[in-house]
C-alpha cells in the first residue's frame, strides 16, 4: 500500500488555482470547437459535463481536506 503523506499547505492552494485554471482553458476551448464545429455537439456536450463534474470534485476535495480556509466564503 502507497503511503499516504500529509498535505503541503504551501502547495495546495497553488495546486487547486493551477487545476482550476487549466479546467477552465479547456471549457473555453472546447466552448470554441463547439462553435466552430456544432456537428459533433453531443461531443462537445459530454466534454463539458466533466469539466464541471471536475471542478465539482476539486471543490469537494477542497472540503474534505480543509483547503476551504485559503479560500474564504463570501459572508452574507
Amino acid at each position: 500500500m502507497k503511503e499516504v503523506k500529509s498535505l503541503n499547505d504551501n502547495k495546495t492552494p497553488k495546486d487547486i488555482d493551477n487545476a482550476m485554471l487549466e479546467l477552465e482553458k479547456a471549457y473555453l476551448q472546447i466552448s470554441e470547437n463547439l462553435k466552430m464545429d456544432p456537428k459533433n455537439k453531443q461531443v462537445y456536450e459530454r466534454s463539458i459535463a466533466a469539466i464541471q463534474d471536475a471542478k465539482n470534485i476539486i471543490e469537494k476535495m477542497k472540503d474534505h481536506y480543509g483547503v476551504a480556509r485559503y479560500y474564504p466564503k463570501e459572508q452574507d
